[in-house]
């Protein structure tokens, strides 16, 4: 596969993330389960290369999320489980991460600056 076809493909996953998100927020397992299955399809686009980085946005992104609302307060979910946060935003910050990494690919193709 090309890589325009592999960027364009993210983004459609990505697309789908915030549909699943905007849809699903209120059934937390559900919408979890959604998240691991686009998940594993973004990272199956890089026959699994992305996959540490995955992980480690997902970890500090969530983390740091559950550092801000527990110390501030700053924004609250509908349904937190763990510690002000609900169980998918793990994978939501892991597509995200790998959208931004995407992005910049874009960008060093392009020689954007």
């Amino acid at each position: 596969m090309d890589i325009q076809k592999k960027h364009w493909l993210k983004y459609g996953i990505f697309l789908l993330l915030l549909a699943c998100v905007i849809l699903l927020h209120t059934t937390a397992w559900l919408l979890l389960t959604a998240l691991i299955i686009l998940s594993i399809a973004m990272l199956a686009v890089d026959r699994f290369r992305y996959i540490k980085t995955y992980c480690a946005i997902a970890i500090f992104g969530t983390g740091a999320e559950m550092v801000i609302i527990s110390i501030s307060g700053a924004w609250t979910y509908a349904l937190p489980v763990l510690f002000g946060v609900p169980v998918w935003t793990f994978p939501m910050w892991g597509i995200a991460g790998l959208c931004f990494i995407t992005l910049a690919d874009v960008f060093r193709e392009n020689k954007v600056e």
